[in-house]
């Protein structure tokens, strides 16, 4: 372009229009032969060419969060400009790191996608500085779910609540399920147990305090010396002792019965020695992981941690997570989670409650029948229930037994058993009671006749088309009562369903048998004067048939001698009753009404009969506590019942 010479050192020139930062060069043509002279001079800018730093902001997420929105800082940007005048209106940036990417350090580059044009170029220099993600731990929290067990049961089914602030966290299930799946993934089947024994008086470990934010691994030495329970639990025994022992948690020298405690984390730090040798090698693994300057074993997170070894653990190569729980006997126990190393969480831990519920034992009194006058048995039960191969002789003193109302001649008597159990006490109890029957006897008893009153002819598929009602009468005071055997027992007939009753009233009563119409003989043999008499009633097709065919004939099983709880024919209750006993007879009518002790005292029951409900209503409430045999006739026929009388004690 034109230019004017001012001075040897200056020119003039008039620049036309410019887009960028173009430089300005003056140009002498050479004038020497060799061309060697003059060129171009230095380039001068209109403008000072400025640098642009473009540095991403270091920012921090927690493990299993989104990414956050990453942001600049910029420096050397003119006031007057914008990010659009210098082309950084669209700022990209990239990383390596996910929303589940591990606790660690990620860069953060930031860059945009077109380069600025040739005029932007001119005036500024761009350059781009890497920021750093800082992937956080999350504070995690690690308990077992509550779990209910009866004693005696395996003790298995242990799972965890993983609790943690999942704010952000857009794939929050996936993490718990992948906690979950490397918490339990490195679970041995081996279940802790502090021993019973050892925990007298430990209040410490009884409520739990001692066990805040513990949690339990095992070398594979301790686990495999494991024993099992007869329920087939793998326990290893830990003294309630040692837990409490911080000093030997922290140097492993609190050996009991050869098996220690000590504390992971000094275990980690090289301080945990046994016997003067460490404990830990450089290549020492926690369920799969690194345990040796892990960072997921540290004051923040497993601090508590507490390693279960042997006295033969002297370099430890593989730990395991174990399960321990404060006992085993029925009661409101604690669940002790095992250990979860991770590096990506701040790992605490709470207590989970393990409730074990005592088993119902039964215990049955035998039946005995004696005669007045006889020394009493020597009572004897069926004690049914046990677990863990456990019997009356390990866990009580022993069933002792007392009767219901005490001994004072013939009658009924309930033998009530009791079993005193020994602590810990694992089961409860249910009771039946025995049956103590003592027969009358002496010159002023007779035997009890039998009879036959008549057959009934009732046909039925079976082939069985007779029933034959069989009648006794018990002229004695109290009751007789003659168990199914040689003394009392049906023969005869080819066919026939029934047995005869066993319990004979004062007064009469009576008891059905179907059979073939063949002959078929009840035998009833009994106390007579200071002797026995044995008597019999014989049916069969040709016996004298029954004028009134009474479709409500009673058959056997109505007239059974029966426990208090049962039903003979009709329906009553409440059994045991406190004041009133009602009877429900089934829209027949009953016309007398009798109510014997057990001893055969004959009270004259005052019942009141509900026509519309077909119920009679006994008052009991002035009743002495006991057994009693309600005796009444519903239509032409007796029933008899069983009832016990309770007071409000």
């Amino acid at each position: 372009m034109p230019t004017t010479v001012l001075s040897a050192s200056q020119v003039s020139a008039n620049i036309p229009s410019f887009v960028g930062n173009p430089a300005v060069q003056v140009y002498n043509p050479p004038l020497s032969p060799s061309q060697l002279d003059g060129g171009l001079s230095n380039a001068l800018f209109f403008f000072e060419k400025t640098t642009l730093t473009i540095t991403a902001n270091n920012i921090a997420k927690r493990y299993g969060e989104s990414l956050p929105t990453f942001t600049t800082t910029i420096t050397g940007l003119p006031d007057e400009l914008t990010l659009g005048d210098v082309g950084l209106s669209s700022m990209q940036f990239e990383t390596p790191a996910t929303s589940l990417s591990n606790v660690g350090l990620y860069f953060i580059r930031p860059y945009i996608n077109a380069l600025p044009d040739s005029a932007l170029l001119e005036r500024f220099d761009y350059v781009f500085v890497n920021g750093l993600l800082s992937v956080q731990k999350v504070a995690l929290i690690v308990q077992p779910n509550d779990l209910t067990l009866n004693y005696g049961d395996r003790i298995e089914g242990i799972s965890y609540q993983y609790m943690f602030d999942s704010t952000g966290m857009p794939e929050a299930s996936v993490i718990r399920e992948n906690i979950r799946q490397e918490h339990t993934g490195g679970f041995t089947n081996v279940v802790a147990v502090v021993s019973g024994k050892a925990m007298v008086n430990v209040e410490a470990i009884v409520n739990g305090k001692a066990m805040v934010n513990r949690s339990f691994l095992t070398s594979a030495k301790a686990m495999v010396n494991a024993k099992a329970m007869v329920n087939g639990t793998m326990i290893i025994d830990v003294d309630a002792a040692s837990l409490l022992d911080s000093a030997g948690l922290e140097t492993g020298t609190a050996l009991v019965n050869g098996k220690a405690m000590v504390n992971a984390k000094a275990m980690v730090n090289g301080k945990a020695m046994v016997n003067g040798k460490a404990m830990v090698n450089d290549n020492a693994m926690v369920n799969g992981k690194a345990m040796v300057n892990s960072d997921g074993i540290n004051e923040e997170s497993n601090s508590q941690a507490i390693v279960i070894i042997t006295e033969a653990d002297t370099l430890i190569s593989e730990l395991y997570s174990i399960n321990l729980v404060t006992d085993t006997v029925a009661g409101e126990q604690w669940i002790v989670p095992g250990t979860l190393v991770s590096s990506n969480f701040n790992i605490s831990y709470a207590l989970g409650k393990l409730t074990i519920l005592p088993v119902a034992l039964m215990v049955k009194g035998s039946n005995y029948v004696i005669d007045d006058g006889d020394p009493l048995p020597t009572y004897t039960s069926a004690v049914t229930g046990f677990v863990n191969h456990e019997t009356s002789q390990s866990v009580s003193t022993g069933v002792s037994y007392a009767l219901s109302p005490g001994y004072v001649g013939p009658g009924i008597y309930s033998i009530v058993p009791n079993l005193q159990l020994l602590p810990p006490v694992n089961y409860v109890v249910g009771y039946i009671n025995g049956t103590l029957y003592v027969n009358p006897q002496g010159s002023t008893v007779t035997a009890v006749n039998t009879s036959l009153r008549c057959v009934e002819v009732v046909p039925d598929s079976s082939g069985l088309n007779y029933l034959a009602h069989f009648e006794f009468q018990n002229d004695n005071a109290t009751p007789v009562f003659v168990p199914q055997g040689p003394n009392n027992f049906l023969s005869g007939s080819q066919a026939f369903a029934g047995t005869p009753l066993e319990l004979f009233m004062p007064g009469t009563g009576g008891f059905d048998v179907r059979f073939d119409g063949s002959e078929l003989i009840w035998n009833l043999t009994s106390n007579d004067n200071n002797g026995q008499e044995s008597l019999y009633a014989e049916a069969n097709s040709g016996s004298f048939e029954c004028v009134n065919k009474n479709t409500n004939a009673r058959i056997t099983s109505d007239a059974h001698e029966v426990q208090p709880t049962e039903n003979i024919g009709l329906k009553f209750y409440p059994n045991p009753v406190k004041d009133k006993l009602v009877i429900e007879l089934d829209n027949a009518t009953t016309s007398e009404i009798n109510l014997f002790n057990s001893q055969g005292k004959l009270y004259k029951a005052q019942g009141v009969v509900n026509s519309s409900s077909s119920t009679v209503e006994i008052d009991m409430s002035s009743m002495s506590d006991g057994l009693y045999v309600v005796r009444l006739k519903v239509g032409e026929y007796y029933k008899t019942l069983r009832v016990v009388k309770i007071g409000d004690h």
